[in-house]
Order: structure tokens, then C-alpha cells, then sequence
């Protein structure tokens, strides 16, 4: 496959008839200085779901910033504002799609998403590599019905099945041990603050050795990293919405110094905090 593919669909007779329609796709392998902002008017008439193959990126709504890593995917529904870019030192590798179709509200509304951008863990899956990757060469040719009909039933099994790992992931929060929800409830009660491993197991009061192998199988990040990951995107946020300086910013979030915090930053965002202020501060 090539290392950068778009494949633009005119409408075609066939789409009255379809639930799930696809307008534009593509793949994008380790794509540096990708970034896609539509606010107002600049909002999509259509639904956009991409998915993370590798390296990392970051998705901006009106009020959530999201890390987005290998195996996570971006959901963003037909005119939901929003901003998204591919992490300047770990460039991601995505396929994506743009599409449209009375499935829309389905998929919107199974994921709680209505009108709204969401990023989604739901981990690396061979089956929605492979649906994704078939639709691509199925619309090499587009305006054969024939593909072009199976490459929407593609696109509508592959969202299904993301629909079934999304509520899989569910099922597992809400049966998963108490003790993992209680320390993220910490984390996020001390994000203004410093907080160490030693400490939250002792709140927990659990073993290190224990409570770090639950929470990562819980979650799939090491405690004081999915701590730092709730900090960044904080942090993030503030830099969009408010005037604050990014010293401020740092004490506010318990850094011990400034250069502390911008190293912490841009290991996540692939940006420095004055870096992404700069992109994003005069857009939201």
C-alpha cells in the first residue's frame, strides 16, 4: 500500500439506498505535520471515524482534549467542531474515512457521541485493518456498483464491530475492581497536585507491584503515566481556553518546574506547550 492514499467518491445512484455511504478514504502512514481544524461553518456535513495504527496523535473538541495512541480511533459526527494532528516526534499512522448515510445516528448515538468528537480505546484488531484496508482497494475503481457496494457493507461491518469492542470495554468498567476506578478517582481529585505511586497505593491500600499490574491490565498504561496523560490533557485544555500564562499553567498542575512540564508536554502531544497554544489558542 502506498504511504499516503485518498480516494475522493462522487455521489452515485446506488447511494439512495445505502445506510452507510462513503465520500472520501484513506491511509496515511506516519504522516508528520497533519493537522485538520473545522470549526462553524468549516464543520463537516458528514460523520469521520479514524483509527491509529501506530505512533500517536491528539484530538481538541469544545472541552476535551484527548492523547490519541496506537489502537485508539477518533469519532467525530456530522458538524461536531473539532481539531486533530499527528504527533510531531511519534507521527501517527492512521486509515480513515469520511462517510454519511442514515447509519450515522446509529453509530452517534451507540456511542453517546450525538453531535459531539470522541476518541475511542478499542485496541488494535486485525479484522478492522483488514475491512478498512479491503475498502481501499475495493474503490480503486469506484464507479463499479458492484465494489462499491461491498466496500460500504465493509465500512458498516467494520463499524459494528468497533461498536461491539466499545461495548465489550464498557462491560469490563463496570465490572472491574473498585479499586481501579477509586485511584483514578484520586488522580483526577490531585491533578492540581503531586501525587506518587507510593502514595495512591496507600490510599488504595495495595501492594505496588499489584495495584501497577491490575491498573495496566485495566487500562493499558502504568499508573503515574495514565496520571501524567490526565494532567496533559488539563493542561491542554487550559492552553486553548484561557489566557493563563504556561508558567501558571505548570503550577497549577503541580509541575514541579516549568521545564518539567513542557518535557511532560511534549512527550505526549509531540508539541511544546507554547508550540501548541500557538496552533490552537486563537481557533477555540
Amino acid at each position: 500500500m502506498d504511504k499516503k492514499a485518498n480516494i475522493y467518491l462522487k455521489p452515485h445512484p446506488i447511494d439512495a439506498h445505502e445506510e452507510v455511504i462513503i465520500n472520501i478514504t484513506g491511509y496515511y502512514e506516519h504522516i508528520k505535520n497533519h493537522q485538520i481544524t473545522r470549526q462553524g461553518s468549516t464543520c463537516a456535513d458528514e460523520a469521520i471515524f479514524i483509527y491509529c495504527l501506530e505512533g500517536a496523535g491528539w484530538l481538541t473538541t469544545d472541552n476535551k482534549t484527548y492523547v490519541v495512541d496506537k489502537g485508539m480511533a477518533i469519532f467525530c459526527d456530522q458538524k461536531a467542531p473539532h481539531a486533530y494532528g499527528s504527533n510531531g516526534l511519534n507521527p501517527w499512522t492512521i486509515l480513515w474515512v469520511h462517510f454519511t448515510g442514515p447509519f450515522v445516528d446509529y453509530f452517534s448515538n451507540a456511542l453517546h457521541a450525538k453531535a459531539q468528537c470522541t476518541a475511542l480505546s478499542i485496541g488494535y484488531h486485525t479484522h478492522i485493518v483488514q475491512y478498512m484496508k479491503q475498502i481501499l482497494k475495493l474503490l480503486d475503481t469506484p464507479d463499479e456498483p458492484l465494489k462499491r457496494r461491498t466496500a460500504y457493507s465493509y465500512l458498516k461491518v467494520c463499524l459494528c464491530e468497533v461498536l461491539m469492542h466499545v461495548q465489550e470495554n464498557r462491560s469490563k468498567n463496570i465490572t472491574a475492581n473498585a479499586y481501579v476506578d477509586q485511584s483514578i478517582l484520586i488522580m483526577e481529585q490531585y491533578l492540581h497536585h503531586s501525587l506518587s505511586l507510593d502514595e495512591l497505593c496507600h490510599a488504595i491500600g495495595l501492594s505496588k507491584y499489584y495495584f501497577s499490574r491490575q491498573f495496566k491490565l485495566a487500562t493499558g498504561l502504568p499508573p503515574m503515566t495514565y496520571f501524567n496523560r490526565l494532567k496533559i490533557q488539563k493542561a491542554s485544555h487550559l492552553l486553548v481556553t484561557t489566557d493563563d500564562r504556561i508558567q501558571e499553567i505548570s503550577a497549577h498542575l503541580g509541575f514541579s518546574n516549568p521545564y518539567y512540564f513542557s518535557e511532560t508536554f511534549k512527550q505526549f502531544t509531540g508539541f511544546s506547550p507554547r508550540e501548541y497554544k500557538h496552533m490552537h489558542g486563537k481557533k477555540y
